[in-house]
């Protein structure tokens, strides 16, 4: 007869049994860390929504109405953005890669290219294997160029799809799932559920009040951008109008600079050129000045982001979790690195000071003033 083991063996079997799967849930979480991180921004900067929705309709139609009506049309605007961005640096500094010219340059092209074309024509009506063997290289190497293209858009478009499913999970779970820990991992008002209630308040404030604020000013940016140069002159237009629109955005992670670093020298720089050339059309450049420093500059820093905000961590500190973040893990470090100052923060205000003193742990916080206060 098989004897059983104790229950002390039993319970270090399963402790073996739980180390094993927290290695392997670690290493896949290592390598999707980038799609986590993003999906757990979009949760937060949208989650405020939802909550006002779902006092309104049932919890799963809530979920799904923030989803249609939102992330789906934020993650569009902003690669549209992005794509159109890249489209205008791309003919700023040149337009087409060489390889990409001098591969369609005997097939297109102006009147000049007549005669290779003609000549091209010829040679394949006279001998097409031999112009098949010639071409062969160009045309595998514009083949692997469309299939990494077609494989880069498809990792977006994973990418894009995993996060708005976590997002869209933790929007209609995940008060189900702090309840479930609260039942049976961690007691109401413990050292923990403080941990986990200041850090979660702190994520949501940081990041709707940065980089929610970020793709705002880039979309308003845009518009005022594009507007501007439907009615002004061509000599006074906003070069690469949607690049510098992109960019605006991105500067107003610097607190109180904003979109200074761009729509400053660019006005300026419009004026100059006007001044020179045509005195008459200063106005426009001052124009464009005046609506950037309301639209761009004034109402962010006075009325959006302290209304997303809040409740921030150190201007500080949060400027250099975005840039240490990027530098460190690459484009997911923008999501990464506020995660890491949040968790970092609350550690040293609940945790570790009882930690070091050799004291008990309660959910008490010191130096309120980093962070919110767990309640």
């Amino acid at each position: 007869m098989v004897s059983l083991p104790d229950a002390s063996n039993a319970r270090l079997g399963w402790w073996l049994v739980v180390a094993g799967l927290a290695v392997v849930l670690a290493a896949v979480l290592e390598r999707v860390v980038g799609v986590a991180v993003l999906g757990l921004f979009v949760y937060y900067v949208v989650r405020p929504l939802h909550r006002r929705l779902d006092e309104h309709v049932a919890e799963s139609a809530a979920a799904t109405a923030t989803f249609v009506g939102v992330i789906v049309p934020l993650v569009v605007v902003v690669g549209y953005i992005v794509v159109v961005a890249t489209s205008e640096l791309s003919g700023f500094l040149g337009g087409a890669s060489p390889a990409v010219s001098d591969l369609l340059a005997p097939y297109l092209g102006d009147e000049a290219l007549s005669a290779t074309r003609r000549e091209t024509l010829a040679a394949a009506l006279n001998d097409p294997v031999a112009v098949l063997r010639t071409n062969a290289g160009a045309a595998g190497r514009a083949a692997d160029a469309a299939m990494a293209v077609l494989a880069a858009a498809g990792r977006v478009l994973f990418v894009t799809f995993v996060a708005g499913a976590i997002a869209y999970f933790l929007l209609q779970d995940g008060d189900r799932l702090r309840a479930w820990g609260r039942d049976h991992l961690f007691e109401d008002e413990s050292v923990l559920d403080a941990f986990l209630t200041a850090a979660d308040r702190d994520l949501e404030t940081v990041y709707l009040g940065n980089v929610f604020t970020v793709a705002l000013v880039a979309v308003g940016a845009a518009v005022v951008y594009n507007a501007y140069n439907l009615l002004a002159p061509p000599a006074v237009a906003v070069p690469i109008p949607t690049a510098l629109a992109l960019a605006t955005g991105l500067a107003s992670f610097v607190p109180v600079v904003v979109g200074k670093l761009v729509y400053v020298p660019l006005t300026g720089g419009l004026a100059l050129v006007a001044a020179r050339t045509r005195p008459d059309l200063v106005v426009y450049p001052l124009a464009l000045f005046a609506v950037a420093l309301v639209f761009l500059d004034l109402l962010p820093q006075a009325v959006l982001r302290p209304y997303l905000s809040g409740r921030s961590l150190h201007t500080g500190a949060t400027m250099l979790s975005y840039v240490l973040g990027t530098t460190v893990f690459g484009w997911y470090g923008l999501f990464l690195g506020p995660l890491l100052l949040v968790l970092v923060v609350h550690t040293a205000r609940i945790v570790l000071p009882e930690l070091l003193a050799g004291e008990e742990l309660t959910p008490a916080a010191a130096a309120a003033a980093l962070g919110s206060e767990p309640d």
